[in-house]
């Protein structure tokens, strides 16, 4: 049997305590090396906000996008993001552009753990509707954001999922991204298809996917 997963969003909204002014106090003052993997000195995504001018996070890369090109009024030029999750479970996307993909891009890999610092935190005034972080805020590094890897403690989940019923997707919109978890039934041949405005292939499988719910989906 194989299993397989689809992310879906967690529903939880982030709250901004000043509990989280402790911590804060803390990095001012500075990390040291001995307490580095103690994620306790590092500033919870949840109390990231704009108005906060120096702090630092402990986070796992749970997904990392694809270089894309971008192009507006304002100009051209390149961009990727990364879903980040801390060892509170709090999510936060963040995203880098033209010189910060050159300087960061092929440094970060997913499933490793970094420390960030240096980026700035700006409430999310446009959500991508695949994305499955739910966080008001994002954050915007730049070349000089300051991104240190750092051992692994397992302290931080690697992945996190709010699994629903297969027979429970259709009550979702067609653009809502899901968690399920179930076993393949049948596998299709695998056949090569061309993308819709462009000159490329891509090698497609169709799957049916069934749970204990006793309804099948096919992906």
């Amino acid at each position: 049997f194989f299993f397989l997963m689809i992310r879906r969003p967690p529903r939880s909204t982030q709250s901004r305590s000043s509990a989280a002014s402790d911590v804060y106090k803390r990095q001012v003052h500075g990390v040291s090396n001995s307490s580095v993997g103690d994620s306790s000195n590092y500033l919870p995504i949840s109390a990231l906000a704009p108005f906060l001018d120096s702090w630092i996070i402990k986070a796992r890369i749970t997904k990392k996008s694809d270089l894309r090109n971008w192009s507006n009024s304002k100009g051209q030029g390149t961009l990727f993001s990364i879903d980040l999750i801390d060892a509170s479970d709090k999510e936060i996307q963040g995203t880098f552009f033209n010189d910060a993909c050159t300087t960061f891009y092929n440094q970060l890999e997913e499933n490793k753990v970094y420390t960030f610092s240096g980026g700035i935190v700006k409430l999310q005034t446009f959500k991508s509707k695949y994305s499955s972080i739910a966080n008001d805020y994002c954050i915007m590094f730049d070349k000089t954001s300051k991104i240190v890897e750092v051992s692994d403690c397992n302290d931080i989940v690697q992945m996190k999922l709010k699994l629903v019923k297969i027979k429970d997707i259709a009550s979702f919109t067609s653009e809502q991204v899901v968690d399920v978890i179930g076993i393949i039934h049948n596998e299709g041949k695998a056949d090569e298809i061309k993308l819709k405005n462009a000159d490329e292939y891509k090698t497609r499988r169709i799957v049916t996917l069934f749970d204990d719910s006793k309804a099948s989906i096919q992906i």
